[in-house]
C-alpha cells in the first residue's frame, strides 16, 4: 500500500517555482538541423536531410544540388531563365513539419555565389520558402500561402563592386508571382562572396533567417548577418509582420493551417535578370522552436490551485 502524503503549502509553491522555471527555457530547441556532411558530389536528397521537390529545366539548363567540401552546392549551367530545382528539408525520411506556437526561426549560411561568365548583371538567385503546402513544382504561380526569403546576385566589374539584394516576401494565390514585398535590402556589398572554386578559402559569409510564430505583435520577420573571416558584424532584421494583414494577407485562420504542417523548401533557378550558370554554396542549415509550455502551465494552475483550497 502506498501511503498518503499531505503537502504543505511552502512545497506547494516550491514545485510551482520548479514548473516555472521549466515551462519558460532560455534556450530554444533544436528541430532540425543539416551541416551537409556526406560524399563529395552525392546528390544533396542521398543524404538524410533533404528530400527532391521539383526539377524544372528546358533542356538547355542542367542542375545539380550535391554534397561537396561538407557544404551544399548548388550549380547550373546553361543561360535560360525559368528553370528551377528545389529540395526541401526531412526528419527519418519523411518531410520535415513545425509548428508556429513553437516561435520558429529558420536559419542557413551562404558561403559563395559565382557567375563564370564575364561579368554583366543580375545572375544569380537564391530562395528560401516557408509554407503548409506539399508543394511539388516551383511555387511560382501556386495557391498555398507562402514567405519566401529571395536572394539576388549581381556580379559586378569586380569583386569589389558585386552586390546583393535581398526580398523578404509574401505571396497567396494562383498567379501571385514572387509575392508581395515585406522588407528590401538593396546594394549590400558581396566583396569576398564571389568564389570561382572549393579550393579558394571565401572570407565572407551571409546568414540568413526567418522566424514564424503566432503573434498579434507580429507572426513573421526576416534577417540576415554578414560574416567577415568568422566575426559576425551584428543581424539586421525587418519589422514584424501580422500575415493576416500584410503583402497578400494569409486566411484569418492560417495558424491552424500552418500547425504541424510548416516546411522548409531550398530553390536555386534559371537566372535572374539576364540568366547564367551559377555556383551557390550553402551550408549550417538549422530550425530552432521555443515549444509553447502549455501542459506545464496547466500543471502550474493546478497546484496553485490547490494551495488556495488549503488556504480557504
Amino acid at each position: 500500500m502506498f501511503k498518503s502524503t499531505t503537502l504543505t503549502s511552502a512545497a506547494l509553491l516550491a514545485a510551482v517555482s520548479c514548473i516555472a522555471w521549466v515551462a519558460a527555457p532560455t534556450h530554444a530547441a533544436v528541430l532540425f538541423s543539416s551541416d551537409f556532411s556526406g560524399t563529395d558530389n552525392a546528390p544533396l536528397d542521398s543524404s538524410p536531410d533533404w528530400v527532391n521537390t521539383w526539377d524544372q529545366t528546358n533542356g538547355t539548363n542542367t542542375f545539380t544540388m550535391q554534397t561537396v567540401d561538407n557544404q551544399g552546392y548548388l550549380t547550373k549551367t546553361g543561360a535560360d531563365i525559368g528553370t528551377y530545382k528545389g529540395v526541401k528539408a526531412e526528419i527519418a525520411g519523411s518531410p520535415a513539419k513545425f509548428d508556429p506556437a513553437d516561435q520558429l526561426r529558420f536559419q542557413l549560411d551562404v558561403n559563395r555565389m559565382y557567375d563564370p561568365r564575364s561579368r554583366i548583371g543580375d545572375n544569380i538567385y537564391f530562395v528560401q520558402y516557408l509554407s503548409p503546402a506539399n508543394l511539388t513544382s516551383q511555387p511560382y504561380s501556386a495557391t498555398p500561402e507562402r514567405l519566401l526569403l529571395f536572394v539576388v546576385y549581381a556580379k559586378g566589374t569586380s569583386p569589389s563592386t558585386s552586390k546583393l539584394d535581398i526580398y523578404f516576401q509574401q505571396a497567396k494565390g494562383s498567379g501571385s508571382g514572387n509575392g508581395t514585398n515585406l522588407w528590401t535590402v538593396t546594394g549590400l556589398s558581396a566583396n569576398g562572396l564571389e568564389v570561382d572554386n572549393s579550393a579558394q578559402t571565401p572570407n565572407m559569409d551571409i546568414q540568413f533567417a526567418m522566424e514564424l510564430r503566432n503573434d498579434s505583435s507580429g507572426d513573421a520577420r526576416a534577417g540576415y548577418q554578414v560574416v567577415y573571416d568568422g566575426v559576425g558584424s551584428g543581424w539586421v532584421y525587418s519589422n514584424w509582420f501580422n500575415v493576416e494583414g500584410s503583402g497578400q494577407p494569409f486566411d484569418a485562420n492560417w495558424a491552424a493551417n500552418w500547425a504541424g504542417n510548416t516546411q522548409w523548401y531550398v530553390e536555386i533557378g534559371g537566372g535572374y535578370g539576364t540568366g547564367g550558370p551559377s555556383q551557390t554554396w550553402i551550408d549550417n542549415a538549422i530550425v530552432t522552436g521555443v515549444p509553447e509550455p502549455t501542459a506545464l502551465s496547466l500543471l502550474g494552475l493546478g497546484a496553485l490551485a490547490m494551495i488556495r483550497r488549503r488556504k480557504a
